[in-house]
């Protein structure tokens, strides 16, 4: 094992001693869903990395947690909260944890690894009973003479559409208009309200939801198909559940989706038709794009991704970035399961749920996508609170899907998320594949420079010989 070099405080040998050796125990067997080690040479002072459990609202982010021992540890709690913002109802706007073992229910037995393994299964399963809000607003309940039902009592579903939309105001109204090749109806066909209280048919009666395409944390995907012109789309179906914060994270990402969506129209970009509420179930309907993601296109054709397909395929995602970020926009998530390739070998953008519109140049963003695909200016971004990143950030991601697409797998696959995060931050290149010609090695080597500022833009890397040795499609001709 490496010897560390650290500071210990000559006057608590005791809590110097157990910190140390939780350090031992991180060391010799790593966590996978966090990392955890001391600030610079402080022992008593450390920093956690969480990320985001899978089937939770917070998949895919990365959230920074402080740990504070004090000097009778272990036999006081250490102190932990999260520096990065996360809403949830355990967890206090100021970052501090309602957690009973930090509290009330403290052993010394407890180690600092079980302390950060609770904390992930609190994302995942919130317990509201011993939540700061439910305790303010149960007791603002009991004195309401109108009676209100407590916040995590079920409604009827019309009770749940309407407390929502009052609420949380974050949806928006849109228009729905149909797919090409469809008719528009000569009456309006959606109003973005509760079905109960509409005099205008919802646009769901005009689809037949079909065979389940995806699920996720935001809920299931199906095809749908037009009762009157048989032309086909994805339906986003997410169950909305009052005073959830489940619910309403995953309700904040999807407007984050619609807001950006509604506004893009281009060739290489997932179409948005429109969204609405019915009852308790919010819809979104997109373009279908078959046979689907480019993560399982490479993983049933590994053998037959030429280079000359990859070379294709990454055109077309830089035309799409190019247009995204003309519009000031980026999409902080890039990878092969957030691209769509259809029969004809199209590629379009898709899962805009992460993307920010940039006011300026560069701003402080938050931690956002997913750790093998990720830029090192975004870990940065959560260690320094004034560090900002730009449009950069799709352009690493473009060079690691790149090598996915190439191997199969993400760069330092073989590590687990918070592993390769570190390896990022070390000032480590992902390894560029030996199969790539001169002209391939270069342009992933321009995506993953660490300085963001040497990264070309998407449009200039759309003149980089490796895009313009791409040979014009020629359509196969019919034999007679």
């Amino acid at each position: 094992m490496k010897k560390l070099s650290l500071s210990f405080s000559s006057g608590f040998p005791m809590a110097s001693s157990r910190i140390f050796k939780d350090l031992e125990d991180l060391q010799k067997d790593p966590p996978t869903s966090f990392s955890a080690g001391p600030v610079a040479e402080d022992m008593f002072h450390w920093q956690a990395t969480i990320v985001g459990p899978p089937d939770s609202p917070y998949a895919g982010g990365i959230f920074l947690v402080t740990i504070h021992f004090p000097p009778d540890y272990p036999f006081t709690p250490p102190k932990v909260a999260f520096r990065t913002k996360v809403s949830h109802p355990n967890i206090n706007s100021d970052g501090s944890i309602c957690l009973d073992i930090l509290k009330e229910q403290w052993s010394p037995a407890l180690t600092i690894s079980k302390v950060l393994m609770s904390i992930c299964s609190l994302l995942t399963d919130p317990n509201p009973d011993s939540s700061p809000a439910f305790v303010q607003q149960a007791t603002e309940n009991s004195n309401n003479p109108s009676g209100a039902a407590s916040p995590f009592h079920p409604k009827t579903s019309s009770e749940r559409s309407a407390a929502w939309l009052d609420n949380n105001a974050i949806v928006t109204a849109h228009p729905l208009p149909l797919p090409p090749g469809a008719t528009m109806p000569s009456s309006p066909a959606f109003v973005h309200q509760a079905t109960e209280t509409s005099e205008v048919p919802s646009m769901i009666n005009q689809w037949v939801k079909g065979k389940l395409i995806g699920s996720g944390t935001f809920g299931n995907v199906y095809i749908a198909l037009n009762r009157e012109t048989g032309a086909l789309c994805a339906m986003k179906e997410i169950s909305l559940i009052h005073d959830d914060p489940k619910s309403a994270e995953s309700m904040k990402q999807l407007e984050q989706e619609i807001k950006v969506l509604s506004k893009l129209k281009h060739p290489n970009i997932v179409q948005y038709f429109g969204s609405e509420m019915v009852e308790d179930r919010f819809y979104i309907y997109l373009e279908y794009v078959c046979p689907g993601s480019m993560s399982k296109y490479v993983h049933e054709n590994i053998g037959a991704m030429t280079e000359s397909v990859v070379c294709n395929v990454t055109r077309q995602i830089l035309s799409g970035l190019a247009y995204l970020h003309s519009k000031n926009t980026i999409h902080r998530n890039i990878k092969g399961a957030n691209l769509l390739v259809d029969a004809s070998g199209v590629v379009k953008l898709a899962d805009f749920g992460m993307a920010k519109h940039l006011s300026g140049q560069a701003a402080a963003l938050s931690m956002k996508g997913s750790p093998y695909w990720m830029a090192p200016e975004v870990m940065q971004a959560m260690m320094q609170k004034e560090a900002c990143y730009d449009h950069a950030v799709d352009i690493w991601s473009l060079g690691c899907t790149i090598i996915e697409m190439f191997t199969g797998k993400p760069p330092w696959s073989e590590f687990e998320g918070a592993a390769a995060m570190f390896k990022i931050m070390k000032n480590e290149s992902p390894p560029i594949p030996d199969t790539l010609s001169p002209e391939g090695k270069n342009f992933i080597q321009f995506c993953l420079r660490r300085n963001p500022a040497e990264r070309p833009s998407a449009s200039k890397l759309l003149e980089h010989p490796f895009i313009k040795k791409l040979q014009p499609l020629r359509t196969p001709r019919n034999v007679n």
